[in-house]
């Protein structure tokens, strides 16, 4: 097991679904109280050794995480630094209209951090519903990528993605080969989405995904935030110009990847970032039935058979170079058939209270080293 979403209990700990509410602690950390979707309070387990456990050093002796907090008010509070926030880490990087003021002002700059995450975003499409590629093809063009960057901070918030790999996944990645039409900087290209549209509607394999696009309107399911309030505006203008419509279907963060699951929109707003280096962690995961996080039943397309058996070789491919070239193609091979629309290569930038100490942004995770962080006396 390489992430700890994973972890060995003793069976009479097992609580079954009330398990997460009181976790069993085997490390440094113990819940001391826990109010749901308010607060969590952890302090040092007293049954934990540091000689049984070389790898975690903790350097605090107290935690307590404040959960539904609004995005405003995390930043107004970190910017200001004022007593207990000065020993504050946030979870959710810093809000667009807070990086003006943060990467502007030099008093920030020992508190602040910013970089790529490991990240990669994406519209996942749901090819029962919208199981034709002109249409796909359409959405992707008419999206003005660029207005929606603007929205949501700009550059800050990451690079263009051509595919699903992330750059820093260096042996694995290739810049894919992006579909004609799509303009490089961003804009959309109403009429070239115009004419795919054209060409679906005269298509009698894409007469529902028509309908379901043009009259009933596509469900677009996303993360609840004061950005996507901006962000899904855009995209709403965008595919109208064209004709399409979106049904906005903001959902809880903590439950949006359940409701992917157990009712998954006709479009999906999600993230990944590998596990390790390999792309082993990226095409499967999103694309496999099995993989895990595969929502967009891309098993109803005819080719999916034919792709399955692409990845399988993959897998078991053991020369490291032809391996990376067939992750590459593969990754072409998404793109060219839009299962999934790349959204950027994400960064993040966070601000830290001014008494915590290694606070870093660890690429495995896409977030800090918590484990290394201290606090200054």
């Amino acid at each position: 097991m390489s992430l700890l979403a994973f972890g060995p209990v003793p069976k009479a700990a097992d609580t079954g679904d009330k398990y997460t509410l009181r976790p069993m602690s085997s490390g440094p950390f113990k819940i001391e109280t826990y109010d749901e979707g308010k607060t969590l309070v952890m302090v040092r387990n007293d049954k934990w050794s540091q000689a049984s456990d070389p790898v975690r050093t903790p350097h605090l002796d107290r935690i307590v995480w404040h959960f539904g907090l609004a995005e405003a008010i995390i930043d107004e509070r970190m910017i200001a630094d004022q007593g207990d926030d000065q020993a504050a880490i946030t979870y959710a990087g810093l809000a667009s209209q807070s990086l003006q003021t943060v990467f502007s002002g030099d008093q920030y700059a020992d508190r602040r951090t910013d970089g790529y995450n490991g990240f990669v975003s994406y519209t996942i499409m749901n090819l029962k519903t919208v199981n034709c590629l002109a249409i796909r093809k359409a959405i992707w063009l008419a999206i003005d990528r660029e207005a929606i960057r603007t929205a949501v901070g700009g550059p800050f918030t990451g690079t263009f993605a051509s595919g699903f790999i992330n750059p820093r996944l260096a042996v694995d990645f290739a810049e894919a080969t992006l579909p004609e039409g799509l303009n490089a900087d961003g804009t959309a290209n109403t009429e070239a989405a115009k004419a795919l549209m054209a060409q679906a509607k005269d298509d009698p394999k894409c007469a529902s995904a028509y309908k379901l696009a043009t009259e009933t309107g596509l469900r677009f399911d996303h993360g609840a935030s004061e950005a996507w309030t901006k962000v899904i505006s855009i995209w709403m203008d965008s595919l109208k110009a064209v004709g399409i419509k979106i049904i906005d279907n903001p959902i809880e963060p903590k439950d949006l990847y359940a409701a992917f699951a157990s009712n998954p929109g006709d479009m999906m707003r999600g993230g990944w970032a590998t596990d390790w280096n390999n792309a082993s962690t990226v095409i499967p995961p999103l694309f496999i039935k099995d993989g895990g996080s595969a929502y967009g039943n891309f098993w109803d397309d005819p080719d999916y058979p034919g792709f399955v058996e692409r990845v399988n070789a993959a897998l078991v491919e053991v020369d490291r170079a032809k391996q990376a070239s067939m992750w590459k193609a593969l990754n072409q091979w998404l793109v060219d058939q839009v299962w999934s629309i790349p959204g950027t290569y994400t960064r993040a930038q966070y601000l830290v209270g001014s008494k915590v100490r290694n606070a870093y942004n660890w690429y495995p995770f896409g977030w800090y080293a918590v484990g290394n962080i201290g606090l200054a006396a």
